[in-house]
């Protein structure tokens, strides 16, 4: 992702971080950052 859009790997890990926040991704320790399943999205909980 760096290298194709060109941005600094603090930029990536800064938006992944609010991404996390927000709820649209999980990080698994040692495995990756993955994005969550629709039902746990943001605005969609109770639905």
């Amino acid at each position: 992702m760096i290298r194709q859009y060109g941005v600094a790997k603090v930029t990536v890990r800064q938006a992944v971080a609010h991404l996390r926040e927000q709820g649209w991704v999980f990080t698994v320790p040692y495995r990756g950052t993955f994005v969550a399943e629709p039902e746990k999205w943001p605005g969609n909980q109770g639905s």
